[in-house]
């Protein structure tokens, strides 16, 4: 897999479209800004109108292209620390051509490297327009209707970050209003997920513009945004569309592991009001995902909420101190508040028993009716998971701590 550029020459372009129907369509991740100055072309196919030898770069962006290696996984983060850290530079205005060429190879090698090593590789079903397909994620869609765009933002964040450091910023940094694509919102995750590794950064980035409103921020880590003030769950909608959604099937195994990784941890928090923070956040989070995925007829695309509660779930005797165990410290005056706090740190159960009502719906679909395939593929998908052990296991967590506010109803249900 590799990656061109356009202003090839007339006889590559030429045996390019002679091979086009014995080939499959190269991968697009989009187009790129060279920080306003023109735009490249990015494609993975053979390399055209890359320097033809090695060109000296400057040393800034030489420190560029690490932060960028950084940023997409493929450096330490020990190598990546001090350039983060080190004095303020000059703002360029722009950066060379040869710089904007391998900024462009990196961002569209780096990307789709991401998409497949994530969940693509893996030979997996999910629907399609209302039918079930299976396979790895190109062979599933055709990736010429899946382009990633990427507008100027992306390496107008580079320039800014290996200019300043993120954790005193002498020069704020802001986004082009009204030139955000799923291109850019991917690589802002990709960033923000190894960024927040360096403990110095991690708690300026909720609020950083980059990263304050990216939906797949927050739906990895919701609890890095709760203590936001006025902060607004984002959209989902636009991410079960073409060609955002594509990024949801392929990081189904990422979401499963960072949500994983955070409710095991809860049990080790103390601080009542954080615990109550981070529940609502995660709430909200999920409230607004699974509706964007039931509006959108697209419920495995909560596949990784219930790989989730049955990696938690491996025995009867998980009970609500998986959450809460950390909490039994210190504990508030009022029993109201203490019940608050408790039942905000349990969003997953309450997420699997919407899940369920999705399941109840789904039965009652009959063959002739519309949506059979998408409710036969839910179906299917509970099953394989054990869904009503599940369910009745969060069911009896919940109601362990209040059994008359916590019994489910299933007229609290999604409308079908």
């Amino acid at each position: 897999m590799q990656c061109r550029h356009d202003g090839r020459g007339a006889a590559a372009d030429e045996r390019a479209q002679r091979g086009k129907s014995s080939q499959a369509q190269p991968f697009e991740p989009g187009r790129l800004m060279d920080h306003g100055v023109a735009m490249i072309s990015v494609r993975l196919a053979g390399v055209q109108g890359m320097p033809s030898a090695p060109t000296p770069l400057p040393r800034f962006e030489y420190n560029l292209l690490r932060l960028l290696r950084f940023l997409l996984g493929h450096l330490p983060v020990e190598q990546a620390e001090p350039l983060l850290f080190q004095r303020v530079l000059p703002l360029p205005l722009c950066i060379s051509p040869t710089a904007a060429q391998l900024v462009a190879d990196t961002l569209a090698k780096g990307l789709v490297l991401s998409l497949v090593r994530s969940g693509g590789w893996r030979r997996d079903s999910y629907l399609h327009r209302g039918e079930s397909r299976t396979g790895r994620l190109w062979e599933r869609h055709d990736v010429s209707e899946y382009a990633l765009e990427l507008s100027a933002n992306p390496l107008s964040f580079l320039i800014w970050l290996t200019a300043e450091r993120l954790d005193t910023p002498q020069r704020p940094w802001e986004p082009r209003e009204g030139e955000s694509t799923g291109g850019d919102e991917f690589f802002f995750a990709l960033a923000y997920d190894r960024l927040r590794q360096i403990p110095a950064v991690k708690p300026h980035l909720p609020s950083h513009p980059a990263f304050r409103g990216n939906a797949l921020c927050w739906l990895m880590y919701p609890g890095d945004f709760a203590a936001l003030a006025d902060s607004t769950t984002p959209d989902f909608t636009p991410w079960f569309q073409t060609p955002r959604v594509v990024i949801l099937e392929a990081w189904q195994p990422v979401l499963l592991q960072t949500w994983l990784k955070s409710e095991r941890a809860k049990c080790q928090q103390e601080d009542w009001q954080m615990m109550r923070q981070q529940g609502q956040a995660e709430q909200s989070v999920l409230d607004a995902y699974l509706r964007a995925a039931h509006q959108a007829q697209r419920p495995e695309l909560a596949r990784f909420l219930l790989r989730l509660a049955a990696a938690i779930f491996t025995s009867t005797k998980i009970g609500s101190d998986f959450w809460t165990g950390g909490l039994r410290a210190t504990r508030p005056l009022r029993l109201s508040d203490r019940l608050a706090t408790q039942t905000a740190a349990l969003s997953v159960p309450r997420a699997i028993l919407r899940l369920q009502d999705w399941e109840r719906q789904a039965r009652s679909v009959g063959y002739f009716d519309e949506g059979y395939v998408v409710s036969q593929f839910w179906k299917s998908e509970w099953a394989a998971t054990d869904g009503d052990r599940l369910a009745q296991q969060c069911q009896a967590v919940l109601d362990s701590l209040d059994p008359l506010r916590f019994r489910h109803d299933v007229n609290d249900a999604d409308e079908p």
